[in-house]
């Protein structure tokens, strides 16, 4: 099994990125002008004389003048006017809401405030005032009663997206992020051009969000804020943010998605409602039949290819589809034999496998054309299947009644695996999961606190015990045999303070160990997942299978050992150890490795 790395940002990484993003929420937040009239609210100016209100019992002349006045600028001038027109005609909403306009034109959000309840009281069904003494009360830094004042405005007009836009900054501002994101979003759904709701968004889903989604997320927002905003602010920190994305991650998908954002070809992202929200289950097909289903998007680097293990038994299937603009292939592969089963090119018809023998395989993504590209990759199998745990993309699951689903994980002794089952709302299933050793079926963990259709979270923790890679055995079932239809995301975390979590010497020694004890099942995880290495290792790896060269294997390799340091390239990529083999353990050779997220595995020699 390949080890499966979290492929998102380092926790320090995101610490940095949380820093700066806080530093942009509070640059952003500021004041807001006033909509109907004001681009900006300027500092309170006084006449240098009080002026005397027109001469006049009239109250429609004092409006006329105090209109006079607004228009040049003169609010200090006009809000005497419209004092004296309310003198004269205490209910004239007319003359309070032009009175609340011109104190907040004047810089004084207090007697804003002021004004604007006396409209509210003449005039309490109207959605307009709410959220203009809603504005006031921001601008006062008093949030609680800017949301009071905002929800009041959008129960009464659902239709404008300021009022959602400031709701949720006061909500940011006020620290709750996860109140804060939905009205970005609707702010963004009501007017997409809105720069500070993409920006603000991404700020909240840093300040919450942890799966692979809201990160994806994140950098789609900060790429709309440079596709489309002017403000110069924005921008510089929306790109500083993308460059610190681009160069701490170590996940492709990721990366590439910076790099185009920074170069404007990103679009928005997908709704999202609540950072670290669950993907949307609703266009699940619950009445298809038990199995497993798994789709994705990725990129392939020229000459790269992606492998997906999965171990299945005869009888099973396994079908695999994939689009991409790029010249690519997708086949299925005995992963010891190296023996391919089907193989098609991208945009072909999809290939459905029955699978002959009980054996390892790759789901098998490889560049044909030598440019690489992106693609869109989809697998279909049948319940028996058991597919290799990947961070990389949501499995969804359809329990055949009566039985369960199983996947496999394979990591070094302290990491931690993180999971979440999300039933169908329409299938509301009680789910156990339970996670047993490889050997001796062992059950290590089993959670069931959830309760039926409720989302079962679960934790589990890799024996610190043994440094090498362990296997594991996962199953997903309903508690009273129902069928119903889930899906599962996961993540892992590499043991802290190791780096790497396994070193180069302790993987080769891992041969040698196999070679002695005969336990050539635990060879099938030291390969590079990626399957860029030669036939050499692949026969390493393949040895549980392939009975035929177990024999030869261990008079090769059981009096070998680790015969110096290793050699580690500048930048961490790769690196060289040193060993003795043959059967007298004299023969001197090398043994290249590559660093996949973290995790050293054997390439060559």
């Amino acid at each position: 099994m390949f080890n499966t790395r979290k492929n998102t940002l380092k926790p320090w990484i995101l610490v940095i990125l949380m820093i700066g993003v806080t530093l942009s929420a509070v640059a952003c937040g500021g004041n807001e002008p006033e909509v109907t009239l004001a681009t900006g609210t300027p500092a309170p100016t006084k006449p240098a004389a009080t002026p005397t209100p027109v001469d006049t019992d009239n109250a429609a002349a004092h409006l006329a003048t105090a209109d006079t006045y607004f228009a040049d600028g003169e609010y200090a001038k006009a809000i005497i006017e419209l004092e004296a027109a309310i003198e004269l005609e205490p209910d004239n909403v007319k003359a309070y809401t032009s009175l609340a306009l011109a104190y907040f034109k004047n810089g004084d959000n207090e007697n804003s405030v002021a004004a604007w309840t006396d409209v509210i009281k003449l005039d309490p069904d109207e959605a307009a005032p709410y959220y203009e003494r809603g504005i006031s009360y921001f601008n006062l830094k008093n949030y609680e009663q800017a949301i009071d004042d905002l929800t009041q405005a959008i129960d009464l007009d659902a239709t404008n997206a300021d009022a959602y836009r400031v709701r949720g900054k006061s909500y940011a501002f006020l620290e709750n992020y996860r109140q804060a994101a939905p009205d970005f979003t609707q702010a963004i759904n009501l007017d997409p051009t809105s720069d500070e709701a993409y920006f603000n968004r991404a700020v909240s889903l840093t300040k919450t969000g942890s799966t692979q989604d809201d990160l994806a997320a994140i950098i789609a927002d900060y790429g709309m804020v440079l596709q489309i905003s002017e403000n110069p602010d924005l921008r510089a920190q929306a790109q500083q943010t993308l460059e610190t994305f681009l160069q701490n991650s170590n996940d492709p998908a990721l990366r590439q998605q910076a790099s185009d954002a920074l170069q404007g070809k990103v679009s928005a992202a997908d709704d999202v409602t609540e950072p670290g929200s669950e993907p949307a289950l609703m266009d699940i097909d619950i009445n298809r039949p038990p199995g497993h289903s798994i789709g994705f998007e990725n990129s392939l680097q020229p000459g790269e290819s992606h492998r997906f293990l999965f171990l299945a038994s005869p009888g099973d299937t396994i079908g695999a589809s994939i689009s991409s603009s790029s010249n690519l292939l997708i086949g299925i592969q005995n992963a010891q034999t190296g023996q391919i089963l089907d193989v098609v090119s991208s945009n072909d018809n999809s290939l459905l496998v029955t699978i002959p023998e009980n054996a390892l395989y790759h789901v098998v993504i490889e560049d044909a054309g030598g440019q690489g590209g992106h693609y869109v990759a989809a697998f279909e199998a049948s319940p028996a299947v058991s597919f290799a745990l990947n961070p990389n993309y949501f499995i969804i699951g359809r329990l055949p009644e009566g039985g369960l689903l199983h996947y496999t994980y394979t990591a070094p002794g302290g990491t931690t695996l993180q999971g979440n089952v999300i039933p169908h709302p329409d299938t509301p299933v009680d789910l156990v999961v339970k996670i047993r050793a490889l050997e001796s079926q062992e059950v290590l963990l089993e959670s069931n606190a959830s309760g039926p259709g409720k989302n079962e979270r679960f934790t589990f923790n890799v024996p610190a015990g043994d440094t090498g890679l362990q296997t594991f055995i996962m199953s997903i079932e309903d508690v009273d045999g129902k069928s119903g239809a889930y899906i599962l995301a996961v993540a892992d975390d590499a043991p802290v303070g190791v780096a790497p979590a396994v070193s180069p010497e302790s993987v080769v020694q891992a041969v040698f160990d196999a070679a002695n004890s005969g336990d050539f099942a635990s060879l099938q995880a030291l390969c590079d997942p990626q399957g860029k290495n030669d036939g050499d290792t692949q026969m390493i790896c393949g040895l549980a299978s392939n009975e035929g060269n177990q024999g030869e294997f261990v008079q090769v390799f059981a009096a070998g050992k680790v015969s110096g340091k290793a050699t580690i390239s500048a930048d961490g990529a790769e690196a060289e150890v040193p060993f003795l083999f043959g059967p007298d353990g004299d023969r001197e050779e090398t043994m290249k490795l590559i660093n996949r997220g973290g995790q050293w595995y054997l390439f060559s020699f």
